[in-house]
């Protein structure tokens, strides 16, 4: 029976899937059959910790013996974006349109 003292040195019993939880992880498994897989989204404001809490996690994956990484796709944007530049470091404005009268 768990007590005051556990708040603070944890408890020593294992946690147990309810039957809920166990029919819940079965139905998961039959319409996802690759659910073993997790990935986390981190979105805001710039300067919000997004950068720091996702190393954070990849340091608690890892440790928990789990595959993690941690995909920037702003820097990937960038990088894709300073190859579109042309020489005069603007950048190509891209647009389609099509008139019924043919010139464009």
């Amino acid at each position: 029976m768990p007590t005051a003292n556990n708040y603070y040195s944890g408890s020593q019993e294992k946690a147990q899937a309810s039957d809920v939880t166990r029919r819940k992880l079965e139905k998961r498994a039959k319409l996802t059959p690759r659910s073993n897989k997790l990935i986390i989204v981190m979105v805001g404001l710039p300067g919000r910790g997004k950068s720091f809490i996702s190393r954070k996690l990849v340091g608690y994956f890892t440790w928990r013996g789990a595959k993690a990484e941690v995909f920037n796709v702003g820097r990937y944007r960038r990088k894709f974006t300073a190859q579109q530049r042309n020489e005069d470091g603007h950048a190509k404005l891209r647009v389609s349109t099509s008139t019924s009268g043919g010139a464009s």
